[in-house]
């Protein structure tokens, strides 16, 4: 039994080590040392959502402002939903810095958001449509002090 335990932990080690240089590959800032972009558009379902950190890398311990615009299908501003920002480190359990955003215009919300600490972090972002039906993306990005 020990033998099959200390292979299946080997297992799950080099598994999970496979996965992390992936996810480091594919988000900016990872192994291929990309900078961030700026801004996103994400396809959630029928709807476009763009997310704008203007100021990449963000600041730690420091309001960032964040801005969000929600496009149906047509192309038209989504008006009266409630946005939420949610910003986490991945892997680490330091926090989470929550914000909701005010809409300045059809379809436009903004505000800001703090990052807890220096690295890799996500916003992650849900959108509560009117008629009751919630988008989530999910926005990688760099923090610095």
């Amino acid at each position: 039994m020990r033998n099959w335990l200390k292979g299946g932990l080997l297992t799950a080690g080099a598994a999970a080590a496979a996965l992390l240089w992936a996810a480091g590959s594919a988000w900016p800032g990872g192994a291929a040392e990309e900078a961030d972009p700026p801004h996103r558009e994400f396809a959630a379902g029928e709807y476009k959502v763009e997310v704008a950190l203007p100021g990449v890398p963000a600041q730690v311990l420091q309001e960032n402002p964040l801005a969000v615009s929600v496009r149906n299908a047509a192309g038209a501003p989504v008006s009266g939903a409630a946005v939420q920002v949610d910003i986490t480190m991945p892997g680490m359990f330091c926090g989470t810095n929550s914000s909701e955003l005010q809409e300045t215009e059809p379809g436009r919300y903004t505000g800001s958001g703090i990052p807890l600490m220096p690295g890799r972090q996500t916003a992650g972002v849900t959108v509560r449509l009117p008629g009751g039906e919630s988008l989530l993306v999910s926005f990688p990005f760099s923090a610095e002090r």
